[in-house]
């Protein structure tokens, strides 16, 4: 398999001669913007060296007194079974000081930062992606096909683990962190409880702000959705353990907990037209469609045993494509007929294959990591995989109200290895369709590495 730059009505695209040939735009990649090496030679930087060192040491000798305090309690007390839990307790601070050692150490040295997640703005050629470092870089496409970034960052703002751009809004960020959300606006007036860094380019007084928002005893967050309603201000927020679903309003800055029972959820997806709010966990083998009009749910149960782990909506916001835990198939939860009493059913599409590593590059069975659908006409789904550096791009042929009695909803267009991952950035571990076109699909692909490529597809 070659480098694959677009997809064009089925058609893979690897050579420049077919897209210019065929119009097709390309987005240039992006690569995080990493600090400067450190130069022993600047006394700052020097400095910084010796935090480094110093670090590194304690790392080296720290372990060593826990190790001989429990070494020391064992020898006079020998194994009483109350002991245990002392010997728990130092293994536990050993752990903890390697760990805040290694990761002070790594932020010093300039080491880049691992990615986690992406999101698209709706309506603007601009994406946020979040790191392992707690920070979020804001891209912007400029007019002479070039990126911008900001930095964004808090001390509210730890162990990300979602983020998701309000619909209906210029630059309305909501990140999803341990112990509640932090709520980025773009632009505004002024800044609260904002520690924000600009990169390459100056800052200007309209600066950002922050509203974090918590609710007592919550967390830590797993996900989080925008009602996409006009004038809606709502932001859906779960926990992994807890089953309860909390409301904000970011207007009056109101909480309401929807208090049901479950051990915890890690997916929410609110329909295109905010009437529904599809709820699950990739652990659990019960799923929720909320009706967001009336506030009333429905539980559905998922194939035996499994849990959700991704999901998509149909732009007509009557489809949802969904994938399994630990398998390769995509399945399809729909409305038997054009009314919210319908009936909800649930059926496989489609057992996807992808390529194994190895020389023989053979097509396997492989678990899904993650599936996008393209928001703006819904007719490219793409999937990445657990254990694939590539791709699988497919077209969806999606009915208002299937019957699927015809088997071809999905289509298999190609397998794609992006330019990153034939760099060696790394499997892709995040994908998502900009919504700001209506020529065509643009696909982001983010790599561990902090690299975005760009897949155009026109249909």
């Amino acid at each position: 398999m070659g480098e694959i730059v677009a997809e064009y009505k089925g058609a893979l695209i690897t050579t420049d001669a077919d897209v210019k040939r065929y119009n097709i735009p390309i987005q240039p990649p992006i690569n995080l913007d990493t600090a400067s090496p450190l130069d022993p030679d600047n006394d700052h930087d020097e400095l910084t060296m010796d935090v480094v060192h110093a670090l590194s040491n304690i790392t080296q000798y720290a372990s060593q007194p826990l190790t001989g305090l429990k070494d020391m309690v064992h020898d006079k007390f020998g194994d009483s079974p109350w002991l245990e839990t002392i010997y728990w307790g130092i293994d536990k601070v050993s752990e903890v000081v390697n760990k805040i050692v290694a990761s002070t150490t790594e932020e010093l040295s300039g080491k880049p930062p691992t990615a986690k997640l992406l999101a698209w703005h709706p309506h603007r050629h601009m994406l946020a992606i979040a790191y392992q470092d707690n920070t979020v870089h804001v891209y912007e496409r400029t007019e002479d096909n070039d990126w911008t970034c900001k930095l964004l960052r808090h001390r509210f703002m730890k162990n990300i683990t979602c983020l998701e751009w309000k619909k209906r809004a210029r630059g309305t960020l909501a990140v999803g962190c341990r112990n509640g959300v932090c709520v980025w606006s773009l632009g505004s007036d002024s800044v609260i409880n904002a520690d924000l860094t600009s990169k390459l380019e100056p800052c200007n007084r309209h600066g950002p702000s922050m509203n974090y928002l918590c609710h007592t005893g919550y967390g830590p967050i797993s996900a989080l959705a925008w009602d996409p309603t006009p004038a809606s201000h709502l932001l859906a927020v779960t926990s992994a353990t807890k089953g309860t679903l909390v409301i904000y309003d970011t207007m009056t800055l109101s909480t309401t907990p929807l208090k049901r029972q479950g051990k915890g959820n890690t997916l929410l997806r609110w329909s295109p037209d905010g009437a529904w709010l599809f709820v699950a966990s990739d652990k659990q083998v019960k799923s929720r469609m909320w009706d967001t009009r009336h506030w009333v749910y429905r539980d559905m149960t998922n194939p035996p045993g499994l849990g959700v782990q991704s999901a998509c909506w149909a732009p007509d916001s009557r489809n949802l494509f969904i994938s399994m835990h630990g398998k390769s198939d995509i399945h399809l939860i729909y409305w038997t007929d054009s009314t919210s009493a319908g009936e909800l059913k649930q059926e496989k599409v489609y057992s996807v294959r992808a390529p194994v590593e190895g020389p023989t590059g053979h097509m396997n069975h492989n678990h899904i990591r993650e599936i996008a659908l393209s928001p703006s006409d819904g007719k490219r789904l793409a999937v990445v995989f657990e254990k694939s550096d590539c791709v699988a791009l497919y077209s969806v042929q999606l009915e208002s109200m299937p019957t699927l009695a015809r088997k071809d909803i999905l289509q298999h267009i190609g397998i794609v290895n992006t330019r990153a991952s034939m760099n060696d950035s790394g499997k892709p571990i995040h994908i998502a369709y900009s919504a700001n076109s209506s020529t065509s699909s643009t696909l982001a692909v983010l790599h561990k590495t902090g690299v975005v490529d760009f897949i155009t597809q026109v249909a």
